[in-house]
């Protein structure tokens, strides 16, 4: 009889930690998000400032005009994290380096992984304005690249050289 009482509360203990590991884990994972979107936003707010410098001191028209389109973008886009629909970019094997994305489908939005607060807001105020190049229009990664590089050295000079830089010789 102790016996059988033993394992229903084992049971019933194991079923209630089982429980609260996943809430906590459920839990983690949206303070996480909650964190990312919150640095996406001042990273947001950080690169709208470099784009104000960068327009001053643009070398071509074309920078000027992509300056521009990317400020007014930037002014526009909603930060947030990844739908479960495309959590799998943030998630999946080749996604460590992942800081942020935007969706074709989505004209408006930049999705912020949560592991973007490993590389920080002046890492991640980079990448936005790289996403807002492909916001624009841009799909080509070297064309995007090549912008992102003159606008980056037109407000200051590049704080990171993405994994692009050296793929498309810009280096």
């Amino acid at each position: 009889m102790v016996c059988k009482w033993t394992k229903k509360w084992a049971l019933a203990l194991f079923s209630t930690f089982f429980f609260l590991l996943t809430a906590c884990g459920e839990q983690s994972k949206a303070v996480a998000d909650i964190e990312a979107e919150a640095l996406g936003r001042e990273a947001q707010t950080l690169s709208l400032d470099w784009l104000d410098l960068a327009s001053d001191e643009a070398s071509t028209n074309e920078v000027r005009d992509a300056i521009a389109d990317v400020k007014a973008i930037l002014k526009e886009t909603s930060i947030s994290s990844p739908t479960s629909a495309n959590t799998d970019v943030c998630d999946g094997d080749k996604s460590r380096f992942t800081a942020a994305f935007v969706n074709k489908g989505n004209s408006k939005g930049i999705f912020v992984c949560s592991q973007s607060k490993r590389f920080g807001k002046i890492f991640l105020a980079q990448v936005l304005i790289h996403e807002a190049l492909h916001l624009g229009g841009i799909t080509d990664e070297c064309e995007v690249t090549r912008l992102e590089i003159e606008i980056m050295t037109s407000a200051m000079r590049i704080p990171y050289k993405n994994a692009y830089v050296s793929q498309c010789g810009l280096d």
